[in-house]
């Protein structure tokens, strides 16, 4: 689902589209879908925050209790390709969690 690239602006810095901050030149962004993301806004919490996707199926996605992608008829590829649309959408790149059917949280990656 990612790719890196190390374009830089007019004044030499690389940016991050999320958070706006400024990344070193060393530093790679991840391009998820043409918006460079930052290793900071990539990094996996350890808990749901607010607006943070859920899954318990793999397939159906909420945001805030609300069906935000229905990959039902989708391979693993077309459905993270989904889901980096949606969030390029919304101008949002949240963390993913999927919930087992013992109330687990997980990180949860396509």
């Amino acid at each position: 689902m990612f790719e890196t690239e190390t374009d830089e602006t007019e004044t030499g810095a690389l940016v991050c589209d999320v958070c706006g901050s400024d990344v070193p030149l060393t530093m790679q962004l991840a391009l998820i879908d043409g918006a460079n993301v930052c290793e900071s806004c990539l990094s996996e919490t350890d808990e749901i925050m607010d607006d943070d996707w859920t899954t318990d199926d793999g397939n159906r996605f909420y945001q805030n209790g609300k069906l935000i992608l229905d990959a039902s008829d989708m391979t693993d590829k077309q459905a993270a390709r989904a889901a980096a649309l949606v969030m390029k959408k919304q101008q949002f790149w949240p963390n993913i969690w999927f919930i087992s059917d013992h109330g687990n949280v997980h990180p949860f990656t396509f």
